[in-house]
């Protein structure tokens, strides 16, 4: 069987919302579901407070994307390296989405 090479050039999360999608999707719009994601994936792994950091800065009326994706990207810097890669898969499906149009 051919391993696939996975299509996703992947990369920090602050360097993609800061970049315009070539297609004009919303990437900010998109981050809901990521921090979602990441709470999640915090609290079933043991995190539950820095999870609620996540989710208490992603909630705050001053928090701007940039900053948030700042934060998704410190915290797998400071998780276990099996969290971080699970992590980095909610990245990717972020960064892989296309809306149908």
């Amino acid at each position: 069987m051919t391993k696939v090479k996975c299509p996703v050039n992947l990369k920090p999360m602050a360097k993609w919302v800061a970049e315009p999608d070539p297609k004009g999707v919303c990437r900010e719009c998109n981050l809901g579901p990521v921090v979602q994601w990441y709470g999640s994936e915090l609290k079933t792994k043991g995190h539950k407070k820095l999870a609620k950091e996540l989710l208490d800065f992603a909630k705050a009326e001053d928090t701007e994307p940039l900053q948030l994706c700042e934060k998704l990207d410190k915290i797998k810097d400071e998780v276990e390296k099996p969290l971080r890669e699970r992590l980095l898969d909610f990245d990717c499906a972020v960064q892989a989405y296309e809306p149908d149009d």
